[in-house]
């Protein structure tokens, strides 16, 4: 079964610290084609996983500022919100992000 086939369901599972980290794992090979977490660089690349993880939980799931682990108590405060991206990204295919 190919991955896209695998993954046009909808499946409800309750998020967890193994599942966050294997899915920011997905994406930091997508986007930096490093495996470790020691390789990205803190300035510039984890942001932008960060920021990207964000943006897409924000655009297909209506979530608000996804605090992760790395970063300071309190910044689920002052994180982009789903309206912040709507108003950005709104008009844009989800599938072009």
């Amino acid at each position: 079964m190919s991955p896209a086939l695998a993954f046009s369901k909808t499946i409800e599972l309750e998020m967890t610290p193994v599942m966050m980290k294997e899915i920011w794992r997905t994406v930091q090979k997508a986007m930096f084609g490093k495996a470790s977490t020691a390789d990205l660089e803190k300035q510039g690349e984890i942001d932008e996983i960060a920021e990207h993880l964000n943006r897409f939980f924000s655009v297909q799931f209506n979530l608000d500022g996804i605090a992760l682990p790395s970063m300071e108590l309190g910044f689920a405060d002052t994180a982009p919100t789903h309206e912040d991206y709507k108003n950005k990204y709104e008009g844009l295919d989800p599938h072009d992000l």
